[in-house]
């Protein structure tokens, strides 16, 4: 008859082969072979410099906006009878925000027979952007001639069209410079890395804005400091911070090193000093308070703005982290002029 001191040994024998089969074999071989099968995919397809440093995973700030995916609610509204939370009617309304129309943002505001309506094209828990401005989000509505809405016209528009308009060169927008080092190999590598399962330069660049908008931090405390934020685009990427040039800066270096051509771009926006709305002395301005982007794809520029995309932000030593927005990435121009007013394009040393 076996006693439990007979069969003990082999007790604790099959559970240690067993542990060391399931817990360091298995998941070795499993491993080993994902990593055959599908590369870096099987490691978090983590961004590697050539400096061998890591920047994070190619597959962070995704947008799940297809209707395979569930959509986040409308805050504060009943659907079932279409009333906000203090009893107003709603209706719906669709702000065109983007070129094509990929990110449309569908808003729900009180019914009126006014002319004009006021409205917040964010609906986070707080104002969207770096600065607590409604400048970055706020638009007007005017009724169109057949009742329904439409965003107020903005009196920078016909500039901003004419600036747009001009002829501007895909050779100058390749080139790289000392800052926008964009033949730098850690540069590359990062692009290439973010964009190596996009097959068309549309989804490259918005991988590279979604990485940038998630990876950087707009540092907040450099603008009551003496200190000088990065202004090499490799500077750049080591300090994960910078202003609106550096982001700037950071996109056209990216997309130029996959040879998308790219453009940076000076003007003013409101909400940067305490403008909050067009007028007089800010519609003539020639001061230049921001840095933005114009990329090249598909025989157009697209228009996109990564610095009021990002809601990271570095203040009083802290950094906090924010959502990634797609409001400015290839924005409309009439949607754009709402709050920007284009300057210049910039050739940066």
């Amino acid at each position: 008859m076996k006693t439990i001191k007979s069969v003990l040994p082999k007790m604790i024998g099959f559970f240690l082969i067993m542990m060391v089969i399931t817990s360091v074999i298995y998941p070795a071989v499993i491993t080993a072979a994902a990593n055959v099968a599908f590369g870096s995919k099987a490691q978090g397809s983590i961004i590697t410099g050539n400096d061998g440093k890591k920047y994070g995973s190619a597959l962070l700030a995704q947008e799940f906006t297809g209707s395979q995916y569930l959509w986040g609610r409308i805050m504060n509204v009943d659907t079932s009878t279409f009333t906000d939370e203090n009893g107003e009617t709603l209706e719906q309304v669709s702000i065109t925000a983007n070129s094509e129309n990929s990110f449309n943002k569908t808003i729900s505001i009180p019914k009126t027979d006014g002319s004009s309506i006021g409205v917040d094209v964010y609906t986070g828990d707080k104002p969207y952007g770096q600065f607590e401005s409604w400048a970055y989000n706020y638009v007007k509505l005017v009724r169109d001639g057949n009742g329904g809405w439409v965003i107020e016209q903005s009196p920078v528009f016909e500039h901003n069209k004419a600036m747009y308009e001009k002829d501007k060169s895909i050779k100058e927008a390749l080139k790289y410079t000392a800052s926008i080092q964009s033949n730098s190999d850690s540069i590359i590598s990062i692009a290439e890395q973010l964009t190596a399962d996009k097959t068309t330069d549309y989804e490259k660049v918005l991988a590279l804005h979604d990485w940038i908008c998630s990876y950087m931090y707009y540092d907040v405390d450099s603008l009551a400091s003496d200190e000088a934020p990065p202004y090499y685009a490799t500077d750049i990427v080591k300090s994960r911070k910078a202003v609106c040039l550096g982001f700037a800066t950071l996109m056209a270096s990216l997309c130029r090193s996959i040879d998308i051509p790219c453009n940076v771009v000076s003007g003013y926006a409101l909400g940067v000093g305490n403008d909050t709305a067009w007028t007089d002395i800010s519609i003539a301005t020639d001061e230049q308070n921001h840095a933005w982007n114009e990329v090249y794809v598909d025989g157009r520029w697209m228009i996109v703005d990564t610095t009021w995309d990002c809601a990271n932000k570095i203040e009083n030593g802290e950094m906090n982290k924010g959502e990634v927005s797609h409001l400015y990435f290839d924005a409309n121009l009439q949607f754009f002029s709402n709050n920007h007013k284009i300057l210049e394009y910039s050739k940066r040393r």
